[in-house]
């Protein structure tokens, strides 16, 4: 297989799309050559079958120049592969898919977002199948959705036996934003405070210029319990670098509602945390402990204050059972062989 990988950023330092560079580099090793075009290009370190696109962001390019750099990549591109990957940017398959299916490429789609819409839709014709990882994505509903795992590298998120672990230590990590509801989480811990319960929470993220006034709105919410020691704001972190941060703290929290089935849940799990979640599709995998309601910050205090309870071994046995469920069913590794089989051409 030659692939054509088309995704927003190819950064191994960013703090939210630093993922994709791993995906890329271990596609590599079982592709004959990945073709890379990205929107920006940050720090790359890929294999000699790697080759990157850049549109130009981080040149500041404008929307016109995008778009000339787009078919032009295409056309310096041309007969390098045979199957397209798109990863959440429908806007690509708008441009492009009507000549990709013209010329025969096999042509994917990756789109995980609760939301959608008439060009999402116009987008999934032109593709074999669309992939996600959660069932309440909005292309779950289509005929060709495939569900995917989530890719998380085990062999990079692990459990660190030497690590000191403080069990009352709270881990809230990813994007700044509404959607993902942290003023849930600082409620829950004003009410643990008021309760007289001990514990600490790590906030690492930024938030996007759109979502500035949520973050500075929260930051004033959080004060008192900054003051008090309670919540600390850290900033945002590489993903690559976020291992020792999970390895570290004893409880991961994710607010993030159905629809978004957010890779920091599974890259807790990996690490061998407690998590505790909103998400109904985690169901399955974690137990009831872990699940609070969507939106309810008393009900959220509630299962951190059971959590904090648990004894060293109930969590152990928490976490290794969830850590061995999401190797065998989430893993990079799993993905990679579902991915590859969906994409390839199917024999007669």
């Amino acid at each position: 297989m030659r692939l054509l990988l088309i995704t927003q950023k190819l950064d191994q330092d960013d703090d939210i799309l630093g993922f994709m560079h791993g995906w890329v580099t271990t596609l590599a090793s079982q592709v004959e050559h990945v073709t890379v075009i990205c929107l920006y290009k940050g720090s790359v370190d890929v294999p000699a079958n790697v080759t990157v696109y850049s549109l130009g962001k981080e040149e500041r390019r404008s929307r016109v120049q995008y778009l000339r750099r787009f078919f032009g990549a295409l056309w310096r591109a041309r007969g390098t592969y045979d199957t397209v990957l798109v990863h959440m940017n429908v806007e690509y398959i708008l441009l492009a898919g009507w000549l990709w299916r013209l010329t025969g490429k096999r042509v994917f789609l990756w789109y995980n977002h609760a939301m959608g819409g008439k060009r999402l839709r116009i987008a999934s014709w032109f593709t074999h199948h669309v992939f996600h990882t959660s069932p309440h994505a909005y292309s779950a509903r289509f005929t060709r959705a495939v569900r995917m795992p989530v890719g998380v590298d085990t062999h990079l998120f692990h459990p660190d036996p030497t690590t000191a672990v403080d069990p009352s230590s709270i881990l809230c990590i990813g994007r700044i934003a509404p959607i993902k509801q942290l003023e849930i989480l600082v409620e829950a811990i004003s009410i643990l405070k008021d309760r007289d319960i001990k514990c600490t929470l790590d906030i690492y993220g930024s938030a996007q210029v759109q979502d500035i006034a949520y973050y500075r709105h929260l930051r004033e919410q959080a004060k008192p319990l900054e003051n008090a020691g309670y919540v600390k704001f850290n900033g945002s972190v590489a993903n690559r670098l976020t291992p020792p941060l999970f390895q570290s703290h004893a409880i991961v929290a994710n607010m993030s509602p159905d629809g978004l089935y957010d890779k920091t849940i599974i890259e807790g799990i990996a690490s061998g945390c407690m998590v505790l979640v909103a998400n109904t599709a985690m169901r399955d995998i974690l137990p009831p402990v872990s699940l609070f309601k969507k939106g309810d910050a008393q009900d959220m205090a509630n299962k951190l204050e059971q959590i904090l309870s648990l004894s060293t071994e109930a969590r152990k046995r928490h976490t290794t059972q969830t850590r061995a469920t999401i190797e065998a069913t989430e893993s990079l590794d799993c993905l990679l062989r579902k991915l590859l089989d969906a994409m390839s051409p199917k024999k007669k």
